[in-house]
């Protein structure tokens, strides 16, 4: 999953590592998604230790009585000096590396910022080492939206150029079924629980990977 809204979330500033707290808003959307999951077994709550996504996965635990763990391989990704910036300054100020960043983020390198293969293999570390000790488990993994589609891209065995080809709204849920080794990605950027409860679309998984609900 991803955290909830910020106020920088909503000016469109790249955040990367600024620990920016949860906004108003953001907090009602955690409390929104925490009611949808209310009754699904989660075993265990793993969130990046920014207090964004450290805040989220709180309150997702209340009604399971988890208190999250944090974990540095989910921490969001370094965007350097473009930090703070908006992607609309960015596209005037940076120009043609700004441009070409949005393309293929691989062949940019910024100015303090962490590359995306390095941010691959810390992630990709942490979540092999949550899916090794939770097998036949429900857990939840509270990130940020630049990590998240590194995981993602990750288990499609995709390029990282096409990290800008995923969304990732605020408090989205990414669905992912492990089984006969394989990983499946059942639900990608899923904000429905706005709208309806999916508890049942998510039990429906469960189920087929044999996970008692």
């Amino acid at each position: 999953m991803r955290h909830g809204e910020t106020l920088w979330n909503e000016r469109r500033l790249l955040q990367g590592r600024t620990d920016i707290a949860l906004s108003d808003k953001g907090q009602e959307q955690a409390k929104v998604l925490s009611s949808a999951l209310a009754s699904i077994p989660f075993s265990s709550i793993y969130c990046s230790p920014l207090s964004r996504a450290k805040d989220t996965a709180q309150i997702l635990g209340i009604p399971h009585g988890l208190a999250p763990k944090t974990d540095r391989g989910f921490l969001e990704i370094s965007f350097g000096v473009w930090e703070g910036k908006s992607h609309d300054f960015l596209a005037k100020d940076a120009g043609e590396q700004y441009a070409q960043w949005i393309v293929n983020p691989t062949e940019v390198t910024v100015a303090g910022a962490e590359r995306l293969e390095e941010a691959q293999r810390r992630a990709m570390r942490s979540l092999e080492q949550i899916v090794g000790e939770n097998e036949k488990r429900t857990v939840v993994v509270v990130g940020h939206g630049g990590i998240n589609r590194i995981i993602l891209l990750s288990l499609l065995e995709a390029d990282l150029g096409a990290f800008w080809r995923i969304r990732q709204d605020t408090t989205c849920v990414n669905l992912i079924e492990f089984s006969d080794d394989i990983p499946k990605i059942s639900l990608l950027n899923c904000t429905s629980h706005f709208e309806t409860d999916y508890t049942q679309i998510v039990k429906a998984a469960m189920v087929r990977t044999r996970i008692s609900v």
